[in-house]
């Protein structure tokens, strides 16, 4: 079916051209719409923030750390005990804005090129987020704790 023909030495789009091309246009728009709606989302400081922890860090961690953010003001932040294996940490980030996970020097790095690790004072763990510029955003476009 051709999308175009020629008028003369014109060349115009033929009825399903036109249709194609207002189709795309409603595509582009709702595109638009979508990326906006996402961007909104994630630049909204009211906006909960995900935690996902290994479960001795969340023991540790994840009572002081609400206690904490309560006191400031801060965003609702959401916790979840993740206890999975060094290999499905990266996954974690997809369903989390921040991981605490250890990693032991005999196991691999964290993907660089999917995850930044941030360590922590213990050495062998680390807090872990997307790289900036994917879905989630970077920790410190968050307000932080002191």
């Amino acid at each position: 079916m051709p999308l175009t023909e020629r008028r003369g030495r014109v060349l115009v789009l033929t009825d399903a051209g036109a249709a194609l091309a207002a189709a795309a246009v409603d595509v582009a728009t709702a595109l638009d719409r979508a990326d906006r709606a996402v961007r909104d989302h994630l630049e909204d400081p009211r906006a909960p923030v995900g935690l996902a922890g290994f479960h001795s860090a969340a023991l540790t961690y994840f009572l002081s750390l609400l206690t904490r953010l309560a006191r400031q003001g801060s965003p609702p932040v959401s916790c979840a005990d993740a206890d999975v294996t060094h290999a499905g940490v990266p996954a974690l980030v997809a369903d989390f804005d921040l991981v605490l996970a250890q990693r032991l020097d005999h196991t691999p790095h964290w993907p660089v090129h999917r995850l930044t690790a941030i360590p922590c004072s213990s050495g062998s763990s680390a807090v872990i987020r997307s790289p900036s510029g994917t879905c989630s955003p970077p920790p410190t476009s968050r307000r932080t704790v002191d």
